[in-house]
């Protein structure tokens, strides 16, 4: 049964357009925009978008998620993340992320650095990977870099390079490149980012800041074609993030995350 399992995930993994931990992990803290973030993400969400925005982090930021994808212990998930601001030494974050389940799983765990020079921001981050297919193991080094440009308050501009090395473990892992702009008016903010992999896609994201707690995200993503939406909760020190994404054959699946921020 557990290899029927272990089939059944390499076949949607390839067919599906699914990713997994080495190329674009889905999370709460971004999916609510379909990912829509690489010329806005600050703190922890720069793991999971551009390590530029490690530059914005604030204090101390903390999360963790642990989801199954779809409703499968087969796809399980669990993602996490924290980012430092340490004045002088610049701002430090630390990942790990783990995908599958006994027979097959990937791992990624990093560290990573942001900086700012006035309207320029610049983050890099070095990972191992690791993946376990029955009880073989293969490891490798991956590196992600990513900058982005603020010319106005409300205008951005990011670039994120994934994968920039494009490691080799069984195959190849493909080097993701994404350009992306952001641009807030009032308490709405309008998202648009390009992806090239393995083929193009792109993705639009829309946020909308009811108030200082409580933020509504929506999103739309071209391949595969999916609509996504989520929310944001901010109590005091504490953060609930949520997030629904569409799948052509698989349907809907949420996530859920939970963050602290001193």
């Amino acid at each position: 049964m557990k290899y029927r399992a272990l089939i059944f995930v390499l076949i949607w993994l390839y067919f599906s357009n699914l990713y997994a931990a080495f190329e674009n992990l889905e999370t709460a803290l971004v999916l609510g925009n379909a990912n829509a973030t690489v010329a806005s993400c600050k703190g922890v969400e720069a793991f999971f978008s551009n390590l530029a925005g490690l530059s914005k982090t604030r204090g101390y930021n903390i999360y963790y998620e642990e989801n199954d994808r779809y409703g499968f212990d087969e796809m399980s998930q669990t993602n996490f993340a924290a980012a430092f601001d340490m004045a002088e030494f610049g701002k430090w974050g630390f990942f790990y992320s783990r995908f599958g389940f006994d027979l097959y799983k990937e791992e990624k765990s990093g560290i990573g650095v942001g900086t700012e020079f006035g309207k320029f921001r610049m983050g890099f981050a070095g990972y191992k990977l690791r993946l376990k297919v029955e009880e073989k193991y293969v490891d490798a080094f991956s590196f992600d870099a990513g900058f982005m440009y603020s010319p106005y308050e409300k205008l951005s501009f990011g670039l994120s390079f994934k994968n920039f090395n494009s490691p080799k473990l069984l195959d190849k892992v493909d080097r993701v490149t994404t350009l992306g702009v952001s641009y807030t008016f009032q308490n709405f903010t309008l998202e648009l980012d390009w992806e090239n992999s393995d083929y193009n896609r792109f993705r639009v994201g829309y946020s909308w800041k009811i108030n200082d707690w409580f933020t509504i995200k929506s999103g739309y993503l071209s391949k595969p074609s999916s609509f996504t939406g989520g929310f944001k909760l901010v109590r005091s020190r504490f953060i609930v993030d949520f997030a629904f994404t569409t799948h052509t054959e698989l349907g809907t699946t949420s996530y859920l995350g939970f963050g602290v921020q001193m």
